[in-house]
């Protein structure tokens, strides 16, 4: 008869070894996803948008502070101080979007769903006071499908996944 054990004990015998249950073993680290070219053109087109608001802002200030400055009449005070009050609160929305911006690009969710918040808040107030969708704003919701669709998905819950586990 013979043993499933040699001289030192050691079990030879030609079972497996018993695997360990999925609740004991450590997690695996989650695979590296690359950025996909959804991401980066979303926020490409929208990283535009935020120079070109910045400068045709400015250029819009300067006309109007000199249009003030012209006109001469005592109302050309109201008007300086409307524009600077406009472009104050504008250069703070644009930084709030600069930072959303950074923030998406770095792979955080609640970044992208804030950029797609202030998008579509944007384009409602653009269409209620201009009464039209312009060039812009159709490149606007096209950057914000492209931030949405799967492959963008895929990446920004990849990146959530990998900050969870550090």
């Amino acid at each position: 008869m013979t043993s499933p054990y040699d001289a030192s004990g050691d079990d030879r015998s030609s079972a497996s070894p018993t695997p360990q249950p999925a609740w004991s073993s450590s997690p695996q680290p989650p695979r590296r996803v690359e950025k996909p070219a959804t991401v980066k053109w979303g926020l490409g087109i929208l990283w535009v948008g935020v120079v070109l608001t910045l400068v045709l802002g400015g250029f819009a200030f300067l006309l109007l502070a000199g249009a003030g400055a012209q006109a001469g009449s005592a109302g050309d005070g109201a008007v300086v101080g409307l524009a600077t009050v406009a472009l104050v609160v504008g250069v703070v929305l644009v930084g709030v979007e600069i930072w959303f911006l950074v923030e998406a690009g770095k792979g955080k969710a609640w970044a992208r769903m804030a950029l797609a918040i202030t998008c579509v808040a944007s384009l409602v107030i653009g269409v209620v006071t201009n009464g039209s969708v312009n060039f812009g704003a159709v490149l606007t919701i096209v950057a914000v499908v492209l931030l949405f669709l799967p492959a963008s998905n895929e990446w920004y819950d990849a990146q959530r996944r990998t900050t969870a586990t550090r």
